[in-house]
C-alpha cells in the first residue's frame, strides 16, 4: 500500500518542466464535478498523472487519521481520480474558479447552471496535498485513528450496499424514515455476516447483534450492533430514545467488539455520533482498539436493497 510521502515523490517525479499540466473542473446538472486533464504536457504526462492520481485517490478511502477531514462530497466520488482532483480543490487552495453560466433548454427557460474552474500546476498541488497529509498521517495521528468512524461502505463484509447510490432509496423514505422493522434488518445483517444463529431480542442486553465475522480492509473485526427499527416512532433517533433509561449505547461499548454499529430506520442525531465518537476515544485511552459506525435510514435501505431484502 503506498504512504502518502510515496505518492509525493511519484508526484513530483512525473516530468512536466513547465508546470504547464492542469486539471480543468466543471459542474452542471447533467454532468456533475467532472475534470479533464489539459495543458501543453504530453499525452504520456497525462496518463501518468492520472495513474498516480488514482493511487491517490483510493488512499483517500483508507481508514485513517486523514479520512475525517475529508468532505462528503470527496468521500462520495465513485472515480479515484475525480476523487482525489476535488480533494486538491477543497485542501490545497490552488483551485481557480473560472466563468459561470445559466443553462436555458430549447424553450428558452433557465434549467440550471455551469460552473468552471482549473487547479494549474496541478502536479505540484498533488505533491503538496499528500504532504499535508503525510504529516496528518504521523503516528501520533495515526494512534488517534483509532477512534475514527466508519461508515457502511467501508465494511467489506456490506460490499454490495456500493452498488445502490443514495439517490436511488430516496423514493423508499418518508421523512428520512424507512418504514421496516428491526427483525427485518437484523435478519439482513445476519446473512451477510454469516451468522448462524438469530438473536430474539430481550430488554436489557448489551446489544442485539454480536459477530466476530465482520471484515473490513481484509481483516475480521468483533463487532456489536445497536439496532432501532420501525418501532421507535422518531423521525430523527436522540440519545433518550436508545433504551428505556437512554442507556443503550453506553451497553452497547460495554460489549467486547472494536467496532461499534448503531443502526436506525431514521435520521440520527448529532449529539449521538458525537457521544458515540467519545465513548470509542475512551475504549482507546484503555489500550482497546475501537471504532464506530453508524447506519441511518437511508444506508439501511440501500443496504437491504443491496442483499435484496428491499
Amino acid at each position: 500500500m503506498p504512504t502518502w510521502r510515496s505518492l509525493e515523490k511519484d508526484f513530483r517525479d512525473i516530468p512536466d518542466s513547465f508546470g504547464d499540466l492542469r486539471a480543468d473542473w466543471s459542474d452542471q446538472p447533467q454532468i456533475r464535478n467532472h475534470w479533464r486533464l489539459a495543458g501543453g504536457a504530453s499525452r504520456g504526462v497525462r496518463d501518468r498523472f492520472a495513474a498516480v492520481a488514482a493511487l491517490a485517490g483510493k488512499q483517500l478511502l483508507a481508514p485513517s487519521a486523514v479520512r475525517s477531514r475529508m468532505s462528503l462530497e470527496v468521500l462520495a466520488e465513485a472515480d479515484p481520480v475525480a476523487r482525489w482532483l476535488t480533494a486538491v480543490r477543497e485542501v490545497t487552495g490552488h483551485f481557480e474558479i473560472g466563468p459561470y453560466g445559466i443553462l436555458h433548454d430549447e424553450a428558452g427557460q433557465a434549467c440550471g447552471h455551469l460552473f468552471t474552474g482549473s487547479i494549474h500546476k496541478v502536479i505540484e498541488a498533488s505533491a503538496l496535498l499528500c504532504l499535508q497529509l503525510a504529516a496528518e498521517d504521523s503516528p501520533d495521528a495515526e494512534a488517534q485513528a483509532g477512534t475514527g468512524r466508519l461508515f457502511v461502505d467501508d465494511i467489506d463484509s456490506f460490499a454490495l450496499v456500493r452498488q445502490v447510490d443514495s439517490k436511488d432509496v430516496l423514493p423508499l423514505l418518508s421523512q428520512g424514515r424507512l418504514d421496516v422493522a428491526e427483525d427485518e434488518v437484523q435478519r439482513c445483517l445476519e446473512g451477510a455476516l454469516g451468522v448462524p444463529l438469530h438473536k430474539n431480542d430481550w430488554g436489557g442486553e448489551e446489544n442485539d447483534l454480536y459477530t466476530t465475522n465482520l471484515m473490513v480492509d481484509g481483516r475480521r473485526f468483533p463487532a456489536a450492533f445497536a439496532l432501532k427499527g420501525r418501532g421507535q416512532t422518531a423521525t430523527t433517533l436522540q440519545l433518550a430514545h436508545c433504551g428505556k433509561n437512554g442507556d443503550q449505547i453506553v451497553r452497547l461499548f460495554q460489549s467486547p467488539a472494536e467496532l461499534f454499529i448503531l443502526q436506525f430506520v431514521g435520521m440520527v442525531s448529532e449529539s449521538i455520533v458525537k457521544d458515540m465518537e467519545g465513548k470509542a476515544r475512551v475504549l482507546v485511552s484503555q489500550g482497546r482498539p475501537a471504532r464506530f459506525c453508524v447506519i441511518d435510514g437511508q444506508d439501511t435501505a440501500r443496504l437491504l436493497r443491496g442483499f435484496g431484502r428491499l
